[in-house]
């Protein structure tokens, strides 16, 4: 190994880049570049990302939404609407046989399909309306109908925000497996599911 004072080129690696610097005996360091310097070539040789690369990021980017809204909107719409409508008909249902109990064993009579929180629907005004609540949002489009004498009673689940007809199928099956004969629900329209309630009386 010499000794001589004599300057020594190194090559050192300063973030990812190779630099040279002048071993220096007499001050027993490394003379770098300036750090300007380094910073002026790390961004200089920085390759920044292409049209292409960000389309195609882009592109995945929108069928991933895609997908996911398909996703909802096939699947997890439709299952909560009619798992949604079905708590809320069993709330009416229950209702209503609340008062047919207090009427002696017969539903409300109305002649004609009327909102089923409105007092006036029924035959006898606020004859049912106190029972499924008079002021209730959520089921004030529903339609009652039940003829006087009659054996059957008609309640029209109407909602105009239906998802689909899966939906509704969903509810229909819900309603018609439930385990209770006297109710047979059917779709009427894209926005209507109506339920028939049998061997009841209405007066």
């Amino acid at each position: 190994m010499t000794t001589d004072d004599s300057v020594h080129e190194k090559s050192l690696t300063f973030w990812g880049f190779m630099v040279s610097g002048d071993v220096n005996k007499n001050r027993g360091g490394i003379k770098v570049k300036e750090a300007s310097e380094v910073m002026l070539t790390v961004f200089r040789n920085r390759k920044g990302y292409s049209l292409i690369e960000i389309s195609l990021v882009l592109a995945l980017i929108a069928v991933l939404v895609g997908g996911a809204f398909l996703l909802y909107n096939n699947r997890v719409a439709p299952a909560t609407w009619s798992s949604s409508k079905y708590d809320t008909f069993n709330g009416v249902f229950a209702a209503l046989n609340t008062c047919k109990n207090d009427r002696g064993g017969t539903y409300p009579a109305a002649a004609a399909a009327g909102s089923i929180t409105a007092a006036d629907t029924t035959t006898v005004p606020g004859a049912l309306s106190p029972y499924v609540g008079s002021a209730s949002a959520d089921i004030s489009t529903w339609t009652y109908k039940c003829l006087s004498a009659g054996t059957s009673a008609l309640i029209a689940i109407v909602d105009s925000g239906t998802p689909s007809a899966d939906a509704q199928g969903m509810l229909v099956n819900k309603i018609n497996n439930s385990g209770n004969g006297a109710l047979n629900a059917a779709i009427s329209s894209g926005s209507v599911v109506t339920v028939t309630i049998t061997g009841t009386t209405c007066s």
